[in-house]
């Protein structure tokens, strides 16, 4: 097994509340969370009893005052608590065990693990062994997870272990309301390569079918197989909902980043996906969806990015996706490419993302398989500088329009395979025309521009969404208004300026 990296955590700079309305939008018109942006706890009922866990305490004790801690995990999951309970374990504090408490909260009133007193986060240590979990909840619901510190290591490498695991064993009923903020989950080391079972393995795993569950604000590192991940309990599970990523960042996972699996309308946003994909024992992926109706991915940033054996790139709209949106991202530096688009995904959107060097490994950009033409990308930056075989792997079908293709090395194939009548490039900016090679002409083509985007600086791009300014157009270019308007075009650019639904737009993510 490859040796973990020690990488520092890297931060986001912030480039603008302008960029984040729609995804701000959607949040707490699905999630219920507004007292929570406030910085309020949601319990509107039962205040509940409080119970404090100290490692100097004793499980004889009250365990309802910071006089009177209870002492051991053992104490805690051998207690059914009630809506309204706090459950709070000791910062600097450290436990060895499966932390599996008893019992679910209530609308208004859900149960609540966190810290007290002062110092570092509280340690969980899981006990590494096979399905185990550093936290479990099985068929629990209303539960709030935050300021933990969690990790689950087996030194000869385990089967199916995870950080957070919350299941829900019923297909048809969902578990409601399980948040889980600003914790370190990290150490996990499942093994990645078993059968059957890498997929549900790793950081925090949702294994069955929910309504308003968010993940927000925790770290994720150095975990096998999977970051964060949505997963069916079975053939046939409803689609989840309200299930929201948030401001999370993922790094040094062996397999995929950030998973949503059978959801409907879920929300990725602001996320990093840093170093996924670190292995070819499996088609993994930096971020995105499977089984996916209406969610969307934005604002994220996915790089470092090296395996995932056939795919490996940093999006992905996978098998039964429809109308996925991925907006706002930016994805650098990664080896397998941009996206891939699955055989029946279909009215899935790709807008105002930049993508710089994510063919690294020189194979494809896009990896594009639907035959249908309900997939739209417009108002995308696509900036390559190293020889690549294709543009499009397999063939495109679709609306590909108001992008910039700023491919400077050697472009074997535009498109693998010939594009079909219905397939529109219409108003790009493709530069240097050496990249329309073998099959450009397949297709319908119309207004693009052939002559260099002029970006202000693209060889500064860096790490950070604000980097991505190095993609904006300079005065002297040819992109600006050389669009075509699109029809509900999502309102902002790639920064968050107001854009024009009547006059043309530039080509390329950022306006002018």
């Amino acid at each position: 097994m490859r040796k973990y990296l020690p990488l520092m955590l890297i931060s986001v700079a912030l480039f603008g509340a302008g960029c984040k309305k729609n995804a701000d939008a959607l949040l707490e018109a699905k999630s219920g969370d507004k007292a929570y942006h406030a910085g309020q706890q949601l319990n509107t009922l039962s205040p509940g009893t409080t119970y404090y866990i100290d490692p100097a305490g004793a499980d004889t004790s009250s365990g309802t005052s910071e006089l009177t801690p209870w002492q051991s995990l053992a104490k805690v999951n051998a207690t059914t608590f009630n809506p309204g309970d706090r459950i709070l374990f000791k910062c600097g504090g450290t436990w060895s065990g499966q932390l599996r408490p008893l019992g679910s909260g209530a609308s208004g009133s859900p149960i609540i693990i966190d810290k007290y007193g002062t110092g570092n986060k509280p340690v969980i240590n899981g006990p590494g062994t096979k399905s185990s979990a550093g936290l479990l909840l099985y068929n629990q619901e209303y539960w709030e997870i935050n300021n933990l510190e969690i990790s689950n290591y087996s030194s000869a490498g385990g089967i199916s272990i995870r950080g957070i695991l919350v299941t829900n064993t019923n297909l048809t009923v969902p578990k409601n309301h399980v948040y889980i903020r600003n914790c370190y989950i990290h150490n996990v080391n499942s093994d990645y390569s078993a059968s059957g079972v890498p997929k549900i393995t790793g950081g925090v795993i949702l294994y069955g079918y929910f309504d308003d569950v968010t993940v927000r604000d925790c770290y994720v590192k150095d975990c096998a197989t999977e970051g964060l991940r949505t997963y069916p309990y079975g053939s046939g599970a409803t689609r989840s909902t309200n299930i929201k990523f948030i401001r999370n960042t993922v790094e040094n996972i062996y397999g995929d980043g950030i998973v949503l699996n059978t959801v409907y309308q879920a929300l990725a946003d602001s996320n990093i996906v840093h170093n996924a994909c670190m292995d070819d024992v499996n088609n993994f992926a930096g971020c995105w969806t499977f089984n996916s109706i209406g969610s969307v991915i934005s604002h994220n940033e996915v790089y470092g990015l090296t395996g995932g054996l056939n795919d490996g790139e940093a999006f992905d709209a996978d098998t039964d996706v429809d109308g996925d949106i991925y907006e706002y991202n930016y994805s650098h530096d990664n080896n397998k490419g941009f996206m891939l688009f699955m055989p029946n995904a279909k009215n899935v959107i790709v807008r105002y993302n930049i993508s710089a060097n994510d063919v690294l490994g020189g194979t494809k950009l896009i990896d594009f398989k639907p035959t249908g033409t309900s997939n739209n990308i417009y108002n995308n930056v696509f900036y390559i500088t190293n020889n690549i075989t294709n543009v499009f792997e397999h063939a495109f079908h679709g609306n590909f329009k108001n992008n910039v293709l700023n491919a400077s090395g050697t472009v074997t194939n535009f498109s693998e395979s010939a594009m079909n009548s219905g397939s529109v490039l219409n108003n790009n900016c493709f530069y240097p025309t050496t990249a329309l090679t073998t099959n450009w002409n397949t297709g319908s083509h119309s207004s693009n521009v052939f002559s260099s985007p002029a970006f202000v600086s693209p060889s500064s791009y860096s790490m950070g969404l604000a980097s991505a300014a190095a993609f904006k157009l300079s005065s002297a270019s040819p992109c600006k208004t050389a669009g075509v308007v699109i029809t509900n075009n999502g309102g902002i650019d790639y920064f968050g300026i107001a854009l024009s639904t009547t006059t043309n737009p530039d080509i390329g993510a950022i306006k002018y």
